[in-house]
C-alpha cells in the first residue's frame, strides 16, 4: 500500500508540474507569435533590410537603411542647413550694406544734380504734369 501511495503522489506531482509548465509554456509560445512580427519590424528598422520580392502580391518590398545609414544622412543634412544659413546671413549682410552705398550714391547723385539744375528740374516737373495730363491720343485734358 505504501508503495501505491508514494506512486499517487509521485504521478500527482508530475501532473501538477506538468500543468504549472502547460500553463507557462503555451501563453509564452502565444505572446511569442504575437511579438515576433513587431519584433521582427523593430530590428528592420534599426538593423535595415535589403530589399525583396512579396512572393504573395508580387511586387518588390523597398530596402530599409540601417538605423546609423539615416543617422548620417539627417548629419548632412543639417550640415548642408547650417552652411546656407550661413550664406544667407552673410549675403543678407552684403546686401545691406550695398543698399546703405545705394542709399549713400543716390543722396550725392541729387545734391549735385539739385545745385546744377535747379532751372532744368522745374522744366522737368512742368513736363512731368503735362505728361499726366495727356492721354493715349496724344490730346491734353482741359
Amino acid at each position: 500500500m505504501p508503495d501505491l501511495v508514494i506512486w499517487i503522489t509521485g504521478a500527482c506531482g508530475a501532473f501538477l508540474a506538468l500543468a504549472a509548465v502547460v500553463k507557462v509554456v503555451i501563453p509564452l509560445f502565444r505572446w511569442a507569435r504575437n511579438t515576433a512580427p513587431r519584433l521582427s519590424g523593430a530590428l528592420d528598422n534599426v538593423g535595415g533590410r535589403d530589399a525583396f520580392i512579396d512572393h504573395a502580391t508580387g511586387k518588390t518590398v523597398p530596402a530599409i537603411p540601417a538605423i546609423g545609414e539615416r543617422f548620417t544622412s539627417i548629419e548632412e543634412r543639417l550640415d548642408r542647413y547650417t552652411d546656407n544659413t550661413v550664406r544667407v546671413d552673410t549675403i543678407d549682410a552684403r546686401l545691406t550694406q550695398v543698399e546703405s552705398k545705394i542709399d549713400g550714391v543716390q543722396t550725392t547723385l541729387a545734391f549735385m544734380l539739385g545745385d546744377k539744375y535747379v532751372a532744368g528740374s522745374e522744366a522737368a516737373l512742368k513736363a512731368a504734369e503735362l505728361l499726366s495730363q495727356t492721354t493715349l491720343d496724344g490730346d491734353v485734358d482741359a
